[in-house]
C-alpha cells in the first residue's frame, strides 16, 4: 500500500483494498491514546468508500467528549505523532497530520466537538458516497478533473469539490445543510 503525498501535491490514484484496514489500525491506535475523551472515530473521506479513486491518505474524525480538554488531547495527539496543524474556524475542527516522511502527509485527522455540525456533514457525505454508485461516479470523476487542472495546488483542489459536496450533503434526506467543511 502506497499511502501519503507531499504537502500541496494533488495525486488521485485507484482505490487500494488495504485503506480500510490502515483506517482501522488507525482508529485502534487513536482509542488507545484518547480513551474515553473520544465519543466516536469514523473514517471519512474518499479512502472510506470502496472502490473510490481518492488521494492515498486516510481521513479520520473524532468527536471528542465534553469532558475532553482540548489541549490535554492536542499534547496525546502529539505525543502519538500527530502534527497539530491549528484550528479551522470556517469548519469547526482542529486538524492534525501525520507524516509518513519529511513533508508527506499520511493522514488527516478532523478533531470536532461531539454534536458539532462538520461531524454529521463528514458522515452524510461518506454515507451518501457508499451508498450511491453515480454519485460516487460524479465525484471520483471530478477530482480526477480537478487533479489534472491542479497537480500543486491542494487549496483550489479542495474549493473545486466543495460545490459538489456541499450539493450531496443538502440532498441528502434528514441531513442539516449547515454543517461546516467538507470531509
Amino acid at each position: 500500500m502506497n499511502l501519503g503525498l507531499r504537502y500541496n501535491d494533488v495525486a488521485v490514484v485507484d482505490s487500494d483494498p488495504a485503506w480500510p484496514q490502515a483506517a482501522a489500525t488507525l482508529i485502534a491506535q487513536l482509542h488507545a491514546v484518547l480513551r474515553e475523551n473520544a465519543v466516536a472515530i469514523e473514517h471519512i473521506g474518499s479512502t472510506s468508500v470502496l472502490g473510490m479513486a481518492a488521494k492515498p491518505i486516510i481521513d479520520l474524525a473524532v468527536a471528542l467528549a465534553p469532558t475532553a480538554d482540548p489541549e490535554h488531547i492536542a499534547k496525546a495527539l502529539q505525543t502519538a505523532g500527530y502534527v497539530d496543524r491549528g484550528e479551522r474556524a470556517s469548519v469547526g475542527d482542529r486538524l492534525f497530520h501525520r507524516l509518513g516522511g519529511p513533508d508527506v502527509c499520511t493522514t488527516i485527522l478532523h478533531v470536532v466537538p461531539q454534536g458539532a455540525p462538520a461531524w454529521q456533514r463528514w458522515l452524510t457525505v461518506r454515507d451518501r458516497l457508499r451508498t450511491d454508485s453515480s454519485t460516487a461516479e460524479e465525484y471520483a470523476a471530478l477530482k480526477l478533473q480537478l487533479a489534472g487542472q491542479f497537480p500543486t495546488d491542494r487549496h483550489k483542489y479542495s474549493r473545486g469539490k466543495a460545490e459538489f459536496l456541499a450539493r450531496i450533503a443538502i440532498q441528502t434526506p434528514g441531513h442539516d445543510s449547515d454543517s461546516g467543511d467538507e470531509a
